[in-house]
């Protein structure tokens, strides 16, 4: 019998090993070399309070939705991974629909006016209804205010 012996590896070997296996530990150079690191990352959460528009900071990863940003061209995959699908629709997920297919895009404030909700809950509504992609939120605007959409008609192949 041939003898087997442990190998210990410390954590920050390990860690290191991790590290160099995902590619990060040479930082990108250039915006080719970083849309190649944010596609092998992602999807990735921006910042907590951060400005909108900001970088996302990759050191934290969710799969809650389209809360999280994703490169464009891969976004059907990213909602047949994590679509959280709804059967059916309550009262006030119904009304921030109706709002935005006859008003939309509207801002959070614009739905609260338009719905007649309270802020918290309409806000409560928006993210089951982000988390099961049928609202999203437009990432592209840098306005704190961002307004919101309707999935199927900002991404009619999806």
């Amino acid at each position: 019998h041939a003898e087997v012996s442990a190998v210990r590896l410390s954590r920050v070997e390990v860690l290191t090993e991790r590290l160099v296996r995902h590619g990060l530990t040479r930082p990108a150079a250039d915006e080719p070399g970083y849309l190649a690191l944010f596609r092998r990352l992602q999807p990735v959460s921006p910042q907590a309070n951060s400005y909108p528009g900001s970088a996302p900071r990759l050191m934290y990863r969710t799969t809650a939705g389209l809360g999280d940003e994703a490169v464009a061209d891969e976004l059907s995959l990213y909602a047949a991974a994590y679509r959280r699908s709804m059967t059916r629709f309550d009262a006030r997920q119904e009304a921030v629909i109706r709002a935005l297919a006859y008003a939309g895009p509207l801002s959070p404030w614009q739905l609260c006016a338009e719905t007649s909700l309270a802020h918290r809950s309409l806000m409560a509504a928006v993210h089951r209804l982000e988390r099961a992609f049928v609202v999203c939120e437009d990432q592209t605007d840098d306005a704190w205010d961002r307004p919101l959409y309707l999935v199927e008609r900002e991404f009619p192949d999806l």
